[in-house]
């Protein structure tokens, strides 16, 4: 698949890496053009360097190029990420300098963000706005893909404004999921979950291990470890005691940043004074310092991978995908599938590239630019039971028996013919998505009628 993917923000000490990083590991994307631009010079070399050397070193082949303009790296893109922060964080740390001498407190009702409601969101939404103007103008047909914040006020803006945007605002918080299955002790390519919510502000609602309800698992290790563990653990920690606090409240547990600093505005009774936030092991101003440190390491490994011609870049830093959420954004895109979960299991859905084109044109003609295609009258998505209804009108007409129509048989009819092509039931049972050959072979079950047929072929009697 060769693509363009424009990156905004090149130097991104948050993101860079880890993109560069997926890209490279990303076989279905090799051979596309990944356009790199910033107007931090000095940070643009770098990350070209390091992205270069990386995809010499896996033989990703990818083709990457540099560029301080933005009309050139939009000028025949496929992808737009957008990482820009106006100001740097030079103007996060001078914002926080005007609150808090007029008294406003990180964290708490008063919530002085550093994104969300931050005062230099008039200068991100003008650079998102911009941004996207530019895209109608050098490239229309490019997806739009925002991770700069605020992410959740400037879909919002864009997609009210720009109806015919095609945008994906993501947030990366959803990773800490890990983190909670490590500290839970599970072992998480066994996990599945769903978390659903708007950037800074998510929700783990589906929980399951092995295919079974994991939140049993996380209610027992709340009563029996999390106590232990909050002695321990580090302030403003992804699993600490207000994260806890918030599950029992409501029933679905925070993720990421959602209870952290950077992310809920939770009231006074987390963040009323320093005494109440040392209870709950909140300490939002050395979080928010730490978040710069961090950021500032990032940069420096960066810099050191890409210039240290001692040694491979692979030999520096981790050569393992991240789970940042652009890069499979944008295979699926790209190579036609998609990944969802059902009853605790991770599947992945091919689309043809015909499909595609069908799906695509009916969406432009239901004026549908982002959500589910398939909906009701009233906006709602169709449930199970209107598509089934809807099967058995159409077969009807067509004088098919109505207990012959199920909407699982076009699964069935779809495993028989793609057998009769491939004959591996291997192959088909990873395009189903099953675990075990032997639920494949369910959906291949011959009659006595066929079995006759074959045996009459082989003439095995004179």
């Amino acid at each position: 698949m060769t693509i363009k993917i424009g990156v905004l923000g090149a130097g991104s000490g948050i993101f860079s890496l880890n993109l560069m990083r997926d890209l490279c590991l990303t076989e279905s994307l090799h051979g596309s053009e990944v356009c790199l631009m910033d107007i931090d010079e000095k940070r643009l070399d770098a990350s070209y360097t390091l992205c270069t050397r990386l995809a010499q070193e896996l033989g990703s082949c990818l083709h990457t190029t540099k560029t301080p303009s933005r009309e050139a790296c939009l000028t025949g893109a496929d992808y737009v990420i957008n990482t820009i922060l106006m100001g740097g964080y030079q103007g996060w740390h001078d914002g926080w300098k005007i609150a808090q001498k007029w008294g406003y407190r990180r964290g708490g009702s008063l919530h002085v963000m550093h994104d969300e409601a931050f005062w230099t969101n008039f200068y991100q939404l003008r650079m998102m706005e911009s941004v996207h103007r530019d895209i109608l103008r050098i490239c229309p047909d490019a997806w739009y893909l925002m991770v700069c914040n605020p992410v959740f006020a400037g879909t919002t803006y864009l997609q009210r404004k720009y109806p015919q945007v095609k945008m994906v605002g993501l947030c990366h918080g959803t990773g800490q999921i890990r983190y909670i299955a490590e500290k839970m002790g599970l072992d998480f390519d066994k996990v599945c979950c769903e978390i659903p919510g708007v950037n800074h502000f998510v929700w783990l609602n589906q929980f399951y291990y092995e295919g079974r309800d994991a939140f049993k698992l996380l209610d027992k290790w709340i009563e029996e470890q999390s106590e232990a563990y909050f002695k321990t653990c580090p302030e403003c920690d992804f699993f600490g005691p207000k994260v806890v606090d918030l599950y029992k409240r409501y029933g679905v547990l925070p993720i990421g940043d959602t209870a952290n600093p950077g992310g809920g505005a939770w009231g006074y009774e987390y963040h009323s004074d320093r005494e109440v936030e040392k209870t709950w092991k909140e300490d939002p101003e050395t979080w928010f310092n730490a978040y710069f440190v961090a950021s500032a390491a990032h940069v420096a490994e960066i810099e050191r991978a890409a210039y240290d011609e001692s040694r491979p870049v692979r030999e520096l830093i981790a050569c393992e995908k991240s789970h940042e959420p652009m890069v499979p954004v944008i295979e699926a895109l790209a190579c036609g599938k998609v990944e969802i979960s059902l009853k605790g299991k991770i599947r992945t859905i091919l689309i043809p590239g015909k499909l595609c084109k069908k799906l695509k044109k009916y969406a432009k003609k239901k004026r549908t630019v982002s959500g589910e295609i398939f909906i009701t009258k009233n906006g709602t998505g169709l449930s199970r039971k209107q598509i089934w209804a809807e099967m058995k009108a159409i077969c009807q007409r067509a004088k098919v028996a109505a207990s012959k129509v199920f909407p699982h048989n076009l699964r069935h009819l779809f495993a028989r013919t793609f057998y009769k092509v491939c004959r591996d039931v291997a192959k088909l049972a990873d395009v189903l998505g099953h675990s075990s050959i032997e639920t494949t072979r369910i959906y291949l079950i011959s009659t006595g009628k066929e079995h006759n047929t074959i045996l009459d072929k082989l003439r095995l009697t004179t």
